[in-house]
């Protein structure tokens, strides 16, 4: 808790970037899938 605390404000923005980038790939890559897969079914 004490190394949150003591974050600055620019580590903080690098963990929620990486944090944003980890949800946003978390939310694209099965919509990326399903489209895909959709996609080679059609063909």
């Amino acid at each position: 808790m004490t190394t949150l605390l003591s974050l600055n404000a620019d580590d903080l923005l690098i963990v929620t970037g990486i944090a944003l980038m980890f949800i946003s790939y978390a939310f694209l890559l099965p919509t990326e899938l399903k489209r895909a897969i959709k996609s080679s079914g059609n063909k």
